[in-house]
């Protein structure tokens, strides 16, 4: 099996059990699959995106036919069967499994609550723990975030703290983090919400994922919204 097919399969839920844990284990360690598992999904994205306009303006175009006349022009009723056979087709080909969303739409968050200064070793304890999650050094950020969360309680370290916890693919404790923040308003309050649907979607929990979604969205409506829509479809379309 070739790497566009391992994809295309991975995509779709199609993978055996061991191909599919192959696979997740690559994304671990290899940023380029990573990227071409996103560029696909762009690509199935826009084929369904487009396939669905092309079918609606030619439906459109139809001519109306007379009610006492029953008369079903070959073009409609070619029409109707490609909108049946088209919808059934792209229904099932975009049902993609829920783990397999997770590994598409993850990626570590940004360090906007400690930003570092380049070329400059950080001095205290804080620095120390942004400057090693900026560097990917998330055993080391994990530990310095837990130390200072000892002292201060702050939502903003427990949210990197969880990001430290899921950069080490420690999904069970850093949803654990997440849920201690569901009742707290912070700065980062609809990207918690984000990440813990992301975790809700990979553990297959549908139901915990729409409602964390669906919070995101009543939080903030601008933030991921293609994606945050996307994925409360796809939550309906599971079987």
């Amino acid at each position: 099996m070739d790497q566009n097919e391992r994809i295309r399969k991975y995509w779709h839920g199609q993978l055996t059990s061991a191909e599919k844990q192959e696979m997740e284990t690559a994304l671990e360690n290899d940023e380029q699959l990573a990227q071409d598992i996103k560029h696909f999904r762009d690509l199935q994205l826009a084929i369904s995106a487009t396939e669905r306009q092309a079918l609606k303006q030619r439906l459109g175009a139809l001519p109306v036919s007379h009610p006492r006349r029953r008369l079903w022009p070959m073009a409609i009723a070619a029409s109707i069967l490609l909108l049946i056979t088209g919808s059934w087709y792209y229904l099932q080909s975009e049902v993609i499994a829920p783990e397999t969303l997770f590994a598409t739409y993850y990626q570590p968050y940004p360090n906007l609550a400690h930003p570092i200064v380049r070329n400059q070793d950080p001095a205290d304890s804080l620095s120390q723990a942004f400057a090693a999650y900026e560097q990917g050094r998330y055993p080391e950020a994990q530990a310095r975030l837990d130390q200072l969360i000892v002292n201060n309680d702050d939502p903003e370290l427990r949210f990197y703290l969880a990001l430290s916890l899921m950069g080490q693919a420690n999904y069970t404790a850093a949803q654990q983090q997440l849920d201690r923040l569901k009742d707290n308003t912070f700065r980062f309050q609809a990207q918690a919400w984000w990440y813990q649907a992301l975790l809700q979607l990979r553990e297959g929990d549908l139901v915990e994922a729409r409602v964390s979604l669906l919070q995101l969205q009543k939080l903030d409506s601008s933030y991921k919204t293609k994606e945050v829509v996307f994925l409360l479809k796809q939550i309906e379309k599971q079987p």
